[in-house]
Formats: C-alpha cells, structure tokens, sequence
C-alpha cells in the first residue's frame, strides 16, 4: 500500500484518474439528490394527482351521466307544472278535445261541463263524455288525453262492450292551482 501512496505522489496519470473517479464520483451523487431524486419525487406528486384528477373525471362524468337520465324527468316535470297552472280555458279544451277526437276516431254522443269546483289547492272542472268507439280508438283517445295543455284525470270509466264497439261514460277531472302558480 505504501508503494501506491509513493507512486500516486509521483506518477500524474495516477492522481489524475483517482482525482477524476472521486470527483465522478460526487458529480453523480449531486446529480443523483439535486436532479434525479427531486424529479422522482416530482413525478410521484404527478402521479398522485393524476390518479385524483382521474377519479374526479370519473365521479363527474357519473354525475353527468345521471343529469342526462333526469333532463327527461325535468321536461316532464316542466310539463306537468305548466299544466297546473293554467287556468281552465273551455275554448282551449274544446279545441283540445276535438283535435283528440279527430285523431283517435272516438265518436262523442254527448259532453257536460260542471263549473269550477274547489278542492284543496286545486280547482276542478267536471267532464262527463258519453262515447263510441272500437277498442283502439278509445286506447288511442285516452293516451292522446295526457297532450292536453291542461291536467286531465280519468276519475271513473263505465264502459260496455257491443258488437265490435265500445260505449261507455268516461267522467274526466280537469285539474289546476288556484290562483295559478305553482311552488317551486
């Protein structure tokens, strides 16, 4: 060991390589905790956050996905809180009424109208229609009663059955808010 130490102290090439592998040495250890562990402690805090935004993109696109299956049920909703509260108009359900009729092929023998009545909250206006029709018909005016502007409830439907057609009495409620505006 001691003929190292002498030759190191004498040979250049000797010191030169030994200088140079220590300070290769400490090159790479600053390089090693001034750049490289930052940068993966770095890319770790990325990942970390990456993985949350992931997560958050996910919960939102759920909820997004949840607010596309109710848009429908608030357009309903929409609908049903319009038809509260229009007031009761016999001229816009008439028109109503015979447009439904005209579609559907329901032949009407004979249609009474109570005055409006309170219920509750609610105002009603009676409409007893005596009918004839075939079974299809009939299906399709009542389906065709839910695209009234106004909320219309079957209350009793006595009907009967003769030959192919269908009579019957239909007693209908045309319901709306007093004073016509629904809480939100």
């Amino acid at each position: 060991m001691k003929s190292i130490v002498k030759s190191f102290g004498r040979d250049p090439l000797l010191r030169w390589v030994v200088l140079s592998a220590i300070m290769f040495f400490f090159t790479a250890l600053g390089v090693h905790f001034l750049l490289y562990a930052p940068l993966v402690s770095q890319s770790q805090e990325l990942e970390l956050q990456l993985t949350k935004v992931k997560s958050e993109y996910s919960r939102q696109q759920n909820l997004s996905t949840e607010l596309a299956k109710l848009e429908p049920v608030q357009e309903r909703l929409d609908n049903f809180r319009s038809k509260l509260t229009r007031p009761f108009s016999s001229v816009a359900f008439s028109s109503d009424m015979e447009r439904f009729i005209s579609e559907s092929g329901v032949e009407i023998l004979a249609q009474s109208y109570s005055p409006p009545r309170m219920r509750g909250d609610f105002q009603n206006v009676e409409v007893n229609l005596r009918i004839s029709s075939e079974y299809e018909e009939l299906r399709k005016f009542i389906s065709l009663l839910n695209e009234s502007q106004f909320l219309v409830v079957i209350e009793e439907a006595k009907l009967e059955s003769r030959d192919a057609k269908i009579l019957g009495d239909l007693d209908l409620q045309v319901r709306f808010l007093r004073g016509g505006n629904a809480s939100d």
